[in-house]
């Protein structure tokens, strides 16, 4: 008997509180467009990643051959305040075969590859969102040297997994660009006009229109491990 008050509290407070606990797991996304920095790049570990996962890239020792200062042409980019620790970085779009434009993210001492840009624009802006139920990437990429393609992914900072979203078909030959609702820090998928610019280097930056509305809060949509 002397449990039941304990009990009936614990009871009200999860009822009063359960969906505080879903927005707080649901945490509050930021947006990024791809900005670099000058931060500095580990070139020695860069290499023994590509080198160490020869499968992946066959052609990556022949590159190296052919330029030995290849990975000079790599840039970190801006993920914003405390999260620069764990850093993304991008290749440049010309001399770098098929690295060209790819992104990766350096994490806990590991690479992990975000989105190609083969006959696209790789990833053109991203989010990260953190809380209860860990930290999130939200991004979008596209490629395609015949038919242009563009997916939206999400890599999980908890389990270093990437995901795809169930029933998110974006079809063919469009792009994509996130918003966020401020009113309930939801994520809304916009078809977009994207032109892309190089610096000498050529480093490639987007300027991005919004265009009609493709998918409100993907945020709601269920998650499945890219295999």
């Amino acid at each position: 008997m002397k449990k039941k008050p304990f009990i009936l509290a614990f009871i009200a407070f999860f009822a009063l509180t359960s969906c505080d606990i879903f927005d707080v797991n649901r945490g509050i996304p930021y947006r990024y467009d791809i900005e670099y920095t000058e931060d500095s790049v580990d070139k020695e570990s860069l290499d023994e990643y590509f080198s160490d996962n020869e499968e992946l890239y066959p052609s990556y020792q022949e590159l190296k051959s052919n330029d030995p200062n290849l990975l000079d042409n790599v840039k970190a980019i801006n993920t914003g305040g405390e999260y620069k620790a764990k850093k993304m970085l991008r290749f440049s779009s010309n001399r770098n075969g098929f690295l060209d434009g790819q992104t990766f993210l350096f994490e806990d001492g590991s690479y992990y590859p975000l989105g190609i840009s083969f006959g696209g624009f790789g990833m053109t802006e991203f989010l990260r969102i953190q809380g209860n139920a860990g930290h999130w990437i939200y991004y979008i990429y596209s490629y395609g040297s015949g038919i242009h393609r563009t997916e939206i992914r999400l890599f999980s900072l908890l389990n270093n997994n990437v995901y795809y979203l169930s029933n998110l078909d974006l079809g063919f030959e469009k792009d994509f660009t996130f918003d966020i609702d401020e009113s309930d820090n939801t994520i809304d998928v916009y078809e977009a006009t994207i032109h892309s610019s190089y610096d000498d280097n050529g480093f490639e930056s987007f300027s991005i229109t919004k265009g009609s509305l493709a998918f409100e809060n993907i945020g709601d949509m269920e998650r499945n491990i890219q295999n």
